[in-house]
């Protein structure tokens, strides 16, 4: 059995946002590792943003859909979790 798929995080680019790569199944059967922009300079909320990435590509939703979502307004709480 394959270990999950967690994802990498990337230290800021030259805009001072984190980013993140994910590996995604096409339906060719290859794999590609986009790039994503997490839209955030801190490390504990660019965790849980690539967190709910992996969620989604693991439910199956398109990997920029994906990014998307992530990338909504976080709650307090969420932040004080991680």
């Amino acid at each position: 059995m394959p270990r999950a798929r967690t994802g990498t995080l990337l230290p800021p680019g030259a805009d001072g946002f984190w980013r993140c790569r994910v590996t995604k199944d096409k339906c060719d059967g290859s794999t590609w590792r986009p790039l994503y922009s997490l839209g955030t300079a801190e490390k504990s909320l660019a965790r849980l943003k690539l967190a709910r990435i992996n969620a989604e590509l693991a439910a199956g939703r398109d990997p920029f859909d994906a990014a998307d979502l992530a990338s909504v307004p976080e709650r307090l709480a969420d932040y004080a979790d991680a």
